[in-house]
């Protein structure tokens, strides 16, 4: 038997290292170095002349729960690879042959990295949004994070778009207020994605952190995989609700985590 110590699932869309690859021999994109690139800037004096041109975002939902489900499934990165993003869904139980979300009351926890690499990104967009209708729905719930590429974009980073992606998101709405500014291959991909355009006000709706279940629910879960499951009495639930779960061991302090792991499992 594997030995895990108990906690809640929990997805930080801007902590996950993912897709986070560092590249600094790459030249940015001129949207991103160039003086037409404002987004990480801010609002140049021509922009503060036009005090009429306001665009309402969308509030941050900020921390986001859920309660525990029988299945929970996370899907990585995306990287505008729609093809591929369909067969992860697929496998996971989401989806039919139509695309239709058929999971019932499965939970999808998508971390983020839906851009970048691939010219699948508006269909990843457009699908993920469907089918989180979909989900809710049918009793279950699709949970799309934001990564460190869509973080990029929306600072005017486009270094690693392809030109397919670039096309698919011409006269996408509303165009964001500082896209004005910005002239040449990267202009529409500026009004889609810079704040205030029709892709980031979609980006700015998504949970920046999403827990599933809790710690009751992962003793629960150990268990039922036949995972021996280490409980602790410094969290936050009381140690009779821990039992009830039935865990492998309990302890009560951090010490004695390596020599009841190995006690459960002998190395």
């Amino acid at each position: 038997m594997k030995t895990v110590l108990s906690c809640a699932l929990l997805l930080l869309s801007f902590g996950s290292t993912a897709g986070c690859e560092k590249k600094p021999e790459e030249t940015p994109s001129p949207a991103a170095s160039s003086p037409e690139g404002l987004a990480s800037r801010g609002a140049t004096e021509k922009n503060k002349e036009k005090p009429d041109e306001e665009v309402t975002i969308a509030e941050p939902q900020g921390a986001f729960r859920l309660p525990g489900a029988a299945r929970v499934v996370a899907i990585g990165d995306l990287h505008g690879d729609f093809a591929a993003t369909e067969r992860a869904f697929r496998l996971a139980g989401a989806i039919d042959e139509g695309g239709k979300w058929s999971g019932g009351e499965l939970v999808v926890v998508q971390t983020g990295d839906q851009l970048d690499r691939g010219d699948g990104e508006k269909e990843i967009i457009d699908f993920l949004e469907r089918l989180s209708a979909e989900a809710k729905a049918a009793g279950g719930a699709l949970v799309v994070l934001n990564g460190n590429h869509e973080t990029m974009n929306v600072l005017g980073d486009f270094r690693y778009v392809t030109e397919g992606a670039l096309q698919a998101f011409e006269k996408f709405e509303p165009a964001a207020p500082l896209s004005i500014q910005v002239q040449g291959p990267y202009k529409s991909r500026a009004a889609a994605f810079l704040p205030g355009g029709g892709a980031a006000l979609i980006l700015a709706k998504r949970p920046l952190v999403v827990m599933v279940g809790d710690t009751v629910f992962d003793m629960g879960m150990a268990r039922r995989a036949r995972v021996a499951g280490i409980a602790v009495t410094w969290g936050y639930h009381e140690a009779s609700l821990l039992q009830t779960e039935h865990p492998a061991a309990m302890i009560d302090g951090f010490e004695e985590l390596a020599t009841t792991a190995n006690r459960l499992v002998p190395i």
